[in-house]
């Protein structure tokens, strides 16, 4: 459930992270009524998960889109960093026929790089940068230590073309905090609806809150996020929300 930064800020930190008591993530999000998604607002209908939902490591679905037919099959990790997808296309003889493979990497530095390999063998490298999480050198006490301390962020990232699946990776790049992130299963049905309406970028609003050790100014013992997310730069079309929490008190 957990995601842990994979920059080191000071020893300190290190050795806090070793010796705190991990309590389970608290995630709300909304849920999926159902395993056929039919209206499309950019392209893509039918939506029908075979195996699997939203948020789920394995998953396969099909759906339709420009009149045509396409069946997904998708593996991730357990935390969602490495994402492969295989895309076919049904033809007239009633065969899916692999059309390309997508392979979704999350780098040391939180970036992602997409390698799209086509049914002829072409390969295309994309790297897209991922709005980083949040890094403890940036957060300072300011005589708040111990008390609850609140910032606000706003930012998007780039979807287009990508799968549930990678959209969730991605959206998983994206989120604060040192110590936790949302689960996948948070983060399924927003994707499938970012994926349904073939988004170009998910923007998202988030407030998120952490408290610094009444001992040190270095040490996070508490942390919680929201994130609201939307099809637009604007935040006037709302998509869902996420919310996590961490105390390692």
């Amino acid at each position: 459930m957990f995601k842990f930064t994979k920059r080191i800020v000071s020893l300190c930190l290190i050795l806090s992270c070793f010796m705190s008591i991990f309590n389970p993530n608290i995630v709300k999000a909304s849920e999926i009524s159902s395993i056929t998604v039919k209206e499309s607002i950019g392209g893509r209908s039918d939506i029908v998960f075979l195996e699997g939902l939203p948020g789920d490591a394995h998953l396969v679905y099909t759906y339709k889109e420009d009149g045509k037919e396409y069946k997904v099959i998708e593996d991730a990790d357990t935390e969602f960093e490495n994402v492969d997808s295989i895309i076919y296309i049904l033809d007239s003889d009633g065969n899916y026929l692999q059309e390309e493979i997508l392979e979704l990497t999350t780098q040391f530095n939180g970036d992602l790089v997409l390698e799209r390999t086509e049914s002829n063998g072409k390969v295309s490298v994309q790297n897209v940068y991922a709005p980083k999480q949040i890094n403890l050198s940036t957060l300072t006490s300011d005589g708040t230590t111990g008390e609850w301390v609140t910032t606000y962020r706003d930012g998007n990232t780039y979807i287009k073309n990508y799968t549930i699946t990678a959209i969730i990776a991605a959206l998983s790049a994206a989120a604060a905090g040192t110590f936790g992130a949302p689960a996948a299963a948070a983060l399924g049905s927003i994707a499938a609806t970012y994926f349904e309406r073939n988004a170009t970028y998910t923007y998202f609003r988030e407030i998120y809150n952490y408290m610094l050790s009444s001992y040190s100014a270095f040490i996070i013992v508490r942390e919680t996020c929201h994130t609201s997310y939307y099809s637009d730069s604007s935040h006037a079309n709302y998509i869902g929300y996420t919310y996590w929490e961490y105390d390692g008190r």
